[in-house]
């Protein structure tokens, strides 16, 4: 049995629940949902969508006594996923690695802790997705690429052989970034859409096609 612990309450948690429940029955592994961390505290969300998982605004160890606890960060943005990343190796926790049974997934891959790879994403041979990274629905990473650490791709997004994006970016919807040459830089974003071709600095966004910078973050 996994004890588990979730950070973020937003919407995507709904889909990460239910990626929960596909995981365990795939991989007869019991997964126990301790508690959910949300500074919100959105009790109004989870009370509507009757979800029985106790909320804490904060992680404190004395209300967790169990030992070998990991953790899954639940949220689709790349500052709130580094935020608790760091969090959680504060408090001394497990990062808990979630690849949905229905995502293809090469043996040949590199996908480190945190992530979540949800169903009907594509991960090719000789990639390396670095930790705490999501590979949203419908989402693809073609072979030789690397996304970075608490990066965000977001569905029907793809990079094709050889590309590259950084550490805490995003990646808007219907995007690609394309080749060897593409690289999407640390802490910057591609706008739903665009198409990148070449190399961008850092805290940089991004839009169009050819992707070109539209503003320094």
């Amino acid at each position: 049995m996994t004890n588990l612990i979730i950070f973020g309450g937003g919407s995507f948690l709904t889909e990460v629940l239910e990626y929960i429940e596909d995981f365990q029955k795939a991989n007869k592994n019991k997964i126990n949902i301790l508690g959910i961390i949300d500074e919100l505290d959105n009790k109004k969300f989870f009370i509507k969508n009757k979800k029985k998982i106790p909320i804490y605004k904060s992680f404190k160890k004395k209300l967790f006594p169990q030992k070998d606890i990991y953790a899954l960060i639940a949220l689709g943005s790349p500052n709130l996923r580094e935020k608790c990343r760091t969090e959680v190796e504060k408090n001394k926790l497990q990062l808990f690695k979630l690849i949905h049974p229905l995502a293809k997934v090469s043996k040949n891959s590199i996908i480190e802790k945190g992530c979540i790879i949800c169903p009907f994403s594509f991960v090719a041979p000789d990639t390396k997705i670095q930790e705490n990274s999501l590979i949203s629905i419908y989402a693809s990473v073609g072979h030789h690429s690397k996304v970075g650490k608490s990066s965000v791709i977001s569905p029907y997004s793809t990079l094709l052989g050889k590309a590259s994006c950084g550490s805490l970016t995003f990646v808007g919807s219907h995007c690609a970034i394309i080749g060897k040459n593409a690289v999407l830089g640390n802490n910057s974003k591609l706008v739903s859409g665009s198409i990148l071709y070449k190399k961008i600095r850092k805290n940089s966004l991004v839009q169009g096609n050819p992707a070109e910078i539209k503003l320094k973050l």
